[in-house]
């Protein structure tokens, strides 16, 4: 992971991805909802961004292909 992989989640989420990091370990930050709400976010995002990035640019060179 990157540090534009950390701007993704501020962008689209609204909150810094580092604090929240222990999470993706199994670790509870803040409360259980909050990290389940983290979890939820983190995976939305991820999955927005391989759609994005794979699956958009795919679809590019296949059209730019016939």
């Amino acid at each position: 992971m990157d540090a534009r992989a950390g701007e993704g989640v501020r962008e689209i989420c609204g909150y810094a991805l580092r604090p929240w990091l222990p999470v993706l370990a199994g670790f509870t930050v803040q409360s259980r909802e909050q990290s389940e709400r983290f979890l939820r976010d983190y995976y939305r995002t991820l999955g927005d961004c391989f759609r994005d990035n794979f699956y958009g640019r795919c679809r590019r060179c296949v059209t730019a292909t016939g």
